[in-house]
């Protein structure tokens, strides 16, 4: 699977206008993802395989949330543990839920370290 960085090397396909903003904020932080990818008989919006996250921009009104709730267990069973759905349609609603959930992120990673984990000082 190929991995983006930039919007430059996405193939065309019709994004809403909350996925484009969805794209520049994870190329702000830097974030490597994978965009519309198949996982089993589901379309993610988007992959964060270094944070093992999907990001879903669902908009002010979302999919439908039963069928939400069932995709997000199935995916949980295929180990896709981490699905954030974005809300926001704007930049800044956008950036500021993003660093919501990544400091949720961050704090559950550093809960999960071992003393293996630990840099050498």
């Amino acid at each position: 699977m190929q991995m983006h960085l930039g919007l430059s090397d996405l193939p065309y396909r019709n994004h809403t206008p909350q996925e484009k903003l969805v794209r520049r904020v994870l190329e702000e932080n830097g974030l490597l993802y994978q965009y519309q990818i198949d996982i089993g008989q589901y379309t993610v919006d988007f992959y964060l395989p270094e944070l093992q996250v999907i990001v879903e921009a669902d908009g002010v009104f979302g999919h439908l949330k039963k069928r939400d709730k069932q995709r997000d267990y199935m995916l949980a069973a295929m180990g896709y543990q981490r699905v954030w759905h974005l809300k926001e349609t704007t930049i800044s609603g956008l950036r500021n839920e993003f660093n919501i959930l990544m400091k949720g992120a961050e704090e559950n990673y550093a809960g999960t370290r071992t003393d293996r984990d630990e840099q050498p000082s």
